[in-house]
């Protein structure tokens, strides 16, 4: 949940998921969610507001 929040973040400050992802790699290395966090860029954009999974 903590990386969803992260990518949340990102997507409000106008960040692209290309951009959130390298920074993420950096932080998490090999725990990085991966193509995951284009997956959760998108729906956070798209108005998505909760972190927990359906």
């Amino acid at each position: 949940m903590e990386q969803r929040a992260l990518i949340k973040f990102n997507a409000k400050l106008g960040k692209s998921a290309s951009e959130t992802f390298r920074l993420m790699q950096q932080v998490y290395g090999n725990q990085c969610l991966g193509r995951t966090v284009f997956e959760w860029h998108k729906r956070f954009l798209e108005g998505r507001e909760t972190l927990v999974s359906k």
